[in-house]
């Protein structure tokens, strides 16, 4: 239900993709409490509700053990851009 209302404003406002950071946001629309560290950890949700998971590589098994909104994770190893 709340990633419908998200969505549904970013319908709104003309959004395609909201990239949440690991903050009470990403708590609050996918279930998943993370600590903010130098290495990104975060969801991705677009316009039509698919949430994608971006997380490094080593964090993959708990990332995976904590989600509530089902999603494809994606991984990036140390030496890699989170962002590419």
């Amino acid at each position: 239900m709340r990633i419908e209302k998200l969505c549904a404003e970013m319908d709104k406002g003309g959004h395609r993709r909201v990239l949440i950071g690991p903050t009470a946001s990403l708590r609050y629309f996918t279930g998943v409490n993370w600590h903010p560290s130098e290495r990104f950890t975060g969801a991705l949700i677009r316009a039509d509700g698919t949430v994608e998971y971006i997380t490094p590589a080593f964090e993959r098994d708990k990332v995976a053990a904590v989600i509530a909104s089902k999603g494809d994770i994606f991984t990036w190893q140390e030496e890699e851009s989170p962002i590419a």
